[in-house]
């Protein structure tokens, strides 16, 4: 059953505060009092198994997350993006090559001077994506959805709202039904756009191509780092000028490997989130009266976008091992372009 979502974007200063350190170490809650309430135990829970998938997965990982419920679709994260010039990403990117995976996602680049999908635009990127490729981070969302300094108080890389209403999740073991939601899959979902999942293809009606998401569509400048690895056959790419409801899905080898299912229709739903049909934590719809979902267990979808784009594996997971980068490394100052805010909802 299709279920609508809604975006709304603020607008936001594109200033960067270059090179200030990263703030949080792991994925780092701070839970509303209604968190708690509904459920208790779970904001202990958010600090503890659920940001021990993270931390058990990859090195550099960080984030400092606020999250309450609210009203909004089943779930949405706002956080900020900064537009970043391609090749001081894809430099950065090469130059954090720590396994097999991700030499073969940087060699689909096809190099590092060119953004491959529109040679004319930058990477939008969130905070916690800067801060794990070392490119500086400094700027996050406080409480009332404005660009805040990282390490002052209520400034967080990301905020999460969950719906409100009543009867919507369950908490582990507690109120599984058919129709309810789990928690924390859903609670995964929206962390994984924060630390850097998320596509720049606009949602509304109409060809994907007309505006760019990440810079609110007004010029659109920059594509999401997974946009780089987004293909409908091998060797074609599949951003602009792709038809809705074609076929798109993650690949880190030049479109050889469907690794899995991108969302392609304008049906509210994120075009970064996988397809219906994917029984995955990105489902762009949640899967209802499913339980236990996180990064570890769903497949592996999560995992390989997040290493792909910049996260690296710990030494114990597939693709980890350690392997010289297959392109010879150029230094390239990085330009900050623009940043924005930007919010995802799910099920309305």
């Amino acid at each position: 059953m299709k279920k609508n979502s809604l975006r709304s974007f603020l607008s936001l200063s594109g200033l960067l505060a270059a090179s200030l350190p990263a703030f949080a170490t792991g994925i780092n809650f701070t839970c509303a009092a209604n968190i708690d309430t509904t459920h208790a135990g779970t904001c202990a829970t958010l600090n503890g198994t659920f940001a021990g998938f993270y931390s058990s997965t990859f090195t550099n990982a960080n984030a400092g997350i606020y999250i309450s419920y609210g009203t909004t679709g089943l779930g949405s994260s706002i956080q900020y993006y900064t537009n970043t010039a391609y090749s001081a990403y894809a430099n950065a990117l090469n130059n954090s090559i720590s396994g097999a995976n991700d030499v073969t996602a940087v060699a689909s680049l096809g190099g590092l001077t060119t953004n491959p999908v529109d040679g004319t635009k930058g990477v939008a990127l969130t905070g916690a994506l800067r801060a794990a490729l070392g490119l500086g981070t400094g700027l996050g969302i406080d409480l009332a959805d404005a660009v805040c300094t990282l390490g002052t108080a209520n400034c967080y890389n990301g905020r999460i709202t969950l719906t409100s209403a009543a009867n919507t999740f369950s908490y582990l073991t507690v109120g599984q039904t058919a129709s309810t939601y789990d928690f924390f899959e859903v609670t995964g979902h929206e962390v994984n756009e924060i630390l850097g999942t998320s596509s720049c293809i606009t949602t509304t009606a109409g060809n994907p191509a007309t505006s760019g998401n990440c810079t609110n569509g007004s010029p659109a400048v920059g594509v999401g780092a997974p946009d780089l690895f987004r293909y409908s056959a091998a060797g074609t790419r599949s951003y602009l000028g792709s038809a809705n409801g074609t076929v798109a899905y993650f690949s880190i080898n030049s479109g050889n490997t469907n690794i899995a299912g991108y969302n392609n229709t304008p049906n509210g739903a994120d075009y970064g989130d996988w397809d219906s049909s994917s029984v995955r934590l990105n489902n762009a719809f949640g899967t209802p009266g499913h339980q236990g979902f996180n990064i570890t267990n769903d497949g592996g979808s999560e995992i390989k976008v997040l290493d792909a784009v910049g996260y690296n594996l710990v030494a114990n997971q597939a693709g980890a091992v350690p392997e010289p980068g297959t392109i010879t490394l150029f230094g390239s100052a990085f330009a900050v372009l623009a940043g924005v805010a930007q919010r995802r909802r799910r099920r309305s």
